[in-house]
């Protein structure tokens, strides 16, 4: 119990040093926005500058663990940052978690050499991938799991 005390207190650490990085570079972001740049190059700057901070906090991998105050922050972030290019993106962050957890999945199906390679075991058709049984919460919404979710409803669905 303590040790997941101390990862939760860790975790709010470091996403209140992400939010405050967030606003350092949001103000960068409004900046251009008042030298009237290109819509399309506000993106860009939002895309390079502003996700990096999510994907330095391994988006994929603590995303399914958050707590919904955490999420809603950080999910807060996000819409400033799109408001402020005048883009219109309902549900982004749970968008840039599904982008992150399959191409990382990806990688790791591709490489049998990977640490998690074992993890991913097939079906006997072949197609999917087993679900592991799991019994506590945070199993369910670790990075594996969602991979897996993922995987099959994208099998699932390009086989339609």
């Amino acid at each position: 119990m303590v040790a997941g005390g101390t990862a939760l207190d860790t975790t709010k650490k470091y996403l209140h040093l992400q939010h405050l990085q967030l606003h350092h570079r949001m103000y960068f972001l409004r900046g251009l926005r008042l030298y009237g740049d290109n819509s399309k190059l506000l993106f860009l700057f939002y895309q390079g500058i502003l996700e990096s901070v999510v994907y330095s906090y391994s988006i994929q991998v603590r995303y399914g663990n958050l707590s919904a105050q955490l999420k809603s922050k950080l999910a807060h972030h996000i819409k400033m940052a799109l408001k402020t290019i005048e883009a219109c993106a309902p549900n982004y962050l749970q968008f840039l978690n599904e982008k992150c957890v399959f191409r990382e999945a990806q990688k790791t199906l591709d490489d049998p050499t990977h640490i998690l390679s074992p993890e991913y075991e097939r079906l006997p058709s072949g197609r999917r991938l087993r679900m592991p049984k799991c019994r506590m919460n945070r199993y369910k919404n670790s990075f594996i799991l969602s991979s897996i979710k993922l995987l099959n409803i994208n099998k699932s669905s390009s086989t339609l």
